[in-house]
């Protein structure tokens, strides 16, 4: 992320377990580049999957039903 942004933010919109070991998270991610300036602004949907209390996978999604889908659950 810091090659890539000279800064970024995320905020958090919404998050469901759904799942005991598996969390949606739906956010909003601002930043601007690092070398261009251009400001980026967008919403993403991650799942994250958990095991023992760790990350097990990270996935970004990008609308909340494509991360339901993948779960295998509908909204």
């Amino acid at each position: 992320m810091a090659d890539s942004w000279q800064e970024w933010r995320i905020e958090l919109e919404d998050a469901t377990q759904v799942e005991p070991d598996v969390v949606i998270a739906t956010v909003r991610f601002n930043a601007t580049g690092k070398d261009s300036g251009a400001a980026v602004e967008t919403r993403l949907t991650i799942m994250f999957t958990f095991s023992e209390g760790k990350f097990l996978r990270v996935h970004t999604y990008p609308t909340r039903a494509e991360a339901l889908e993948a779960a295998g659950l509908r909204e």
